[in-house]
């Protein structure tokens, strides 16, 4: 409560703050509360709910949006910005708080477990149109190594954005490839890609390792790169520990990110946000040339450079410019 109301209680990391706390909550109800044996269908289950619950949150508020919007334009009623407020916490908070309330006591006992069956759609959901889409978005980035690396260059920075969405991408469709494996245990397809996706997503991983350590020891570091370095670390992490178990828990898996999240941005004046502006490295004159020109560049269309070294050469193209 302090963390969401006071802003100071977290200095310069309010908004992380903010956001790693619910995402903690978020965790903690879907993974947290069932034991061990029954981890998976719990989660499964508070999945669904969660998604109902936002479903009809967004609908109920969308409705009373509606309702005040055509009354606000019948009768020439201005309500201000807190009518809008009331609209989020009595429109979509409240209905979805009260159809969690009521799923996150009922925990799944080892008779649900044993017949639970994942419906068709959705497993054809995951195996004919989930996986795919993740397959070729790993294939772009193998495409991206191999030219990389017969050009014999580093890697753009940029691929720790894609890189970040593709290992999260990952570790979602292993969670559904799970239900597909405990619904047909004979489904080839499941077994082989949770065998070797973990795997296969550490060429990536690699990828963003090289990038970020780049970046850092060019530039120094900031609260993203902080923030990336860490998430590349717990990615080593999990995804060896991932490929080398046979019975995973992909409970400890998210409680382990939320915990990492959540140390890393809560605490007052010890968080990525405070401790980036802190080890942040003065700018030289050489990349203040260079990102200036880089912007004056991008809006009248003069070809940039490329590496390390260029910017005496970006610093004169600037000035003649």
């Amino acid at each position: 409560v302090i963390i969401y109301c006071q802003p100071w209680a977290t200095a310069e990391a309010g908004i992380v703050g903010r956001i790693a706390l619910g995402t903690a909550l978020v965790v903690a109800c879907i993974f947290v509360p069932a034991p061990r044996r029954e981890s998976w269908h719990f989660a499964w289950s508070q999945f669904c709910n969660v998604a109902a619950a936002v479903l009809i949150g967004t609908v109920c508020m969308g409705a009373i949006t509606i309702i005040f919007s055509t009354i606000e334009g019948l009768f020439n009623i201005h309500y201000g910005n807190a009518i809008w407020c009331f609209i989020t916490l009595g429109g979509f908070s409240l209905p979805a708080m009260m159809i969690l309330g009521r799923t996150i006591t009922q925990s799944i006992n080892a008779g649900d477990a044993a017949g639970f069956r994942l419906s068709v759609f959705a497993s054809g959901t995951i195996l004919y149109f989930l996986l795919p889409l993740t397959v070729i978005y790993l294939a772009v980035f193998y495409v991206y190594g191999l030219n990389i690396l017969f050009r014999w260059s580093l890697p753009n920075g940029f691929v720790t954005l894609p890189g970040t969405v593709l290992c999260a991408a990952v570790l979602a469709l292993m969670f559904f490839l799970e239900g597909v494996r405990r619904s047909n245990p004979s489904n080839n397809a499941a077994a082989l890609a949770l065998k070797w996706l973990p795997w296969i997503a550490l060429p990536v991983v690699l990828l963003m390792s090289i990038a970020i350590i780049y970046r850092v020891a060019q530039y120094g570091f900031t609260a993203p790169r902080l923030y990336v370095l860490t998430f590349n670390v717990w990615c080593w992490v999990v995804f060896i520990l991932l490929g080398l178990k046979e019975n995973r828990n992909y409970g400890y898996v998210a409680r382990s990110f939320a915990l990492v999240f959540a140390a890393t941005s809560i605490l007052p004046w010890a968080n990525y946000m405070n401790l980036g502006k802190y080890l942040e490295r003065p700018s030289s004159p050489s990349e203040e040339h260079e990102t200036l020109y880089r912007r004056y560049s991008a809006g009248n269309d003069i070809p940039v450079p490329e590496g390390p070294g260029h910017g005496a050469e970006l610093a004169r193209a600037a000035a003649s410019a």
